[in-house]
């Protein structure tokens, strides 16, 4: 205790602010390099989530939003359309059960489904839909 009553700290405010740059610029360029790969995380993440019985057709994203900018107007939004295939019965709950799976990942927020239609081809049902979410 009588070692840490001895120390005393300098710290002039020119110090302090210097270091609170150097913060803030660290954080900004962790922020950049996280942009960087957002889109892969994006696709990794779908990838691992996607059940097999459900085909993905097509997949757009707009990850281009600024994170070193509070007010930045670009929107991050993923459109995913694909065919979930199986017992007619069981299909809408296929969905439902995989869009609350990719809702509960940290990458997406707010999934709703833009579009969806049962279709019998060939003897086998699907349902195509078109599903909408915000990137976090």
């Amino acid at each position: 205790k009588r070692q840490l009553e001895n120390i005393a700290l300098r710290g002039d405010q020119s110090l302090i602010l210097k270091l609170v740059e150097d913060i803030v610029n660290r954080n900004k360029a962790i922020k950049n390099i996280g942009q960087k790969y957002v889109s892969l995380a994006v696709i990794g993440e779908i990838a691992d989530l996607t059940p097999p019985n459900i085909r993905l057709v097509s997949l757009s994203a707009q990850v281009g939003r600024d994170l070193t900018k509070k007010k930045s107007k670009k929107k991050r939004n993923l459109i995913i359309s694909g065919v979930v295939r199986g017992d007619r019965l069981t299909l809408e709950s296929t969905l439902a059960s995989y869009l609350m799976s990719l809702g509960n990942s940290p990458l997406f927020e707010k999934p709703t489904i833009s579009k969806k239609s049962v279709k019998n081809l060939n003897g086998v049902n699907e349902l195509e839909f078109e599903a909408r979410f915000k990137l976090s």
